[in-house]
């Protein structure tokens, strides 16, 4: 099972350190994939959730692309992916319960259903007590958390 740190987060939701290079290579280094936010501003990537922060450039985003989920916070980021030969996974999303990534993943947002083959986003948000051996044993893909610890 995928265990995807969200925002590059380990110990929990941190807007200090989440969605930066530092992060994303200390989770990637304890073995987690990350899910980042990225913006594209004057043919420049950028880390962020709520506004672009941290620089990140090509050849970064490419030497981490198996394991990052990329969501794409603006439409100059998802253009730049869709048409990239480099077989980036990226999505969009608001608040939709379910969106498609660009391999073929079910992002499922926080409370919704979870089905065969999906990636359950926070989970923790929806118990105080997460059932991680239900989690494990489903046939979901993946959790995306801000407590990857939680699930190894």
């Amino acid at each position: 099972m995928k265990i995807i740190a969200h925002r590059a987060n380990v110990g929990g939701p941190n807007p200090n350190t989440e969605n930066r290079i530092s992060s994303i290579d200390n989770c990637l280094e304890l073995g987690f994939e990350v899910e980042i936010d990225i913006r594209r501003i004057n043919n420049k990537f950028y880390l962020g959730h709520d506004q672009a922060e941290e620089i990140i450039t090509k050849d970064e985003l490419i030497k981490i692309k198996d394991k990052a989920w990329i969501h794409c916070k603006n439409l100059a980021a998802i253009s730049y992916f869709y048409q990239s030969n480099e077989e980036f996974n990226f999505f969009w999303h608001q608040n939709d319960f379910y969106t498609l990534t660009s391999k073929g993943y079910l992002w499922t947002y926080p409370g919704q259903e979870l089905s065969v083959g999906c990636i359950s986003v926070l989970p923790e948000l929806n118990s105080s007590n997460i059932n991680i051996k239900f989690l494990k044993n489903s046939k979901i893909v993946g959790i995306c958390t801000d407590y990857p610890n939680l699930f190894i």
